[in-house]
């Protein structure tokens, strides 16, 4: 009975080791900034929609980000820069094109729900 209960032992922490690894490598694959949350940016419209002038489906899959995305009030772009999965959907982190419109810097990000086309705030690049 012991060494059953003793390599039990030896697979639960070769387990929790193993990710312990893995996990920082997932975060850098997803970008190092996909765990801060938000920060508000008044000026960005509550939803966008995907560029389809620029060949992206309109039924693309809702368990990804687009890779473009237009407000249509003015035609300002968003580019998707990385995305990662959450419990709740896709999130994507968009460059803007133009840059600076809405007040964003070249060093932010827009992070947005890439499920329903809601911008969430900014994040930095």
């Amino acid at each position: 009975m012991a060494g059953k209960a003793g390599r039990a032992g030896r697979t639960g922490k070769l387990l929790i080791v193993s990710a312990m690894l893995l996990l920082p490598g997932t975060a850098a694959a997803q970008g190092q900034n996909w765990y801060l949350r938000p920060t508000r940016i008044d000026s960005l419209p509550e939803r966008v929609v995907p560029d389809t002038a620029a060949g992206a489906p309109l039924d693309y899959d809702p368990g990804t980000c687009q890779p473009l995305f237009i407000d249509p009030r003015n035609g300002t772009r968003f580019v998707l820069q990385r995305d990662f999965m959450t419990g709740n959907g896709p999130i994507g982190d968009y460059a803007i094109e133009p840059p600076g419109r809405y007040g964003v810097s070249a060093q932010t990000l827009v992070r947005m729900d890439c499920a329903i086309g809601r911008p969430l705030g900014g994040v930095p690049k």
